[in-house]
């Protein structure tokens, strides 16, 4: 009698992992892999980006004259007192 009480027990405790755990982390994966294989093939559809387009350039910065840099940080300097 308690020999099959115990064999119950055991069988439902392995259902409930099986269908609890195993089962969501194996479509949880399956998922994730199918994803991954649809963004490799959109990234594979998409042509390679051209560098010499000039939306994708990056931009040439000009050295300011030392009379704007003495401005701006004029502008950005704020006076405070001390306190003793």
């Amino acid at each position: 009698m308690y020999g099959y009480l115990l064999l119950f027990l055991l069988i439902y405790i392995l259902y409930r992992f099986v269908v609890g755990f195993v089962l969501p982390v194996m479509r949880a994966s399956k998922t994730m892999q199918q994803k991954m294989r649809d963004m490799n093939q959109n990234m594979s559809n998409e042509p390679p980006p051209n560098f010499n387009d000039p939306i994708n350039k990056k931009p040439e910065y000009q050295s300011k004259s030392s009379t704007s840099k003495n401005s701006a940080s004029d502008k950005d300097y704020i006076e405070f007192e001390e306190i003793k």
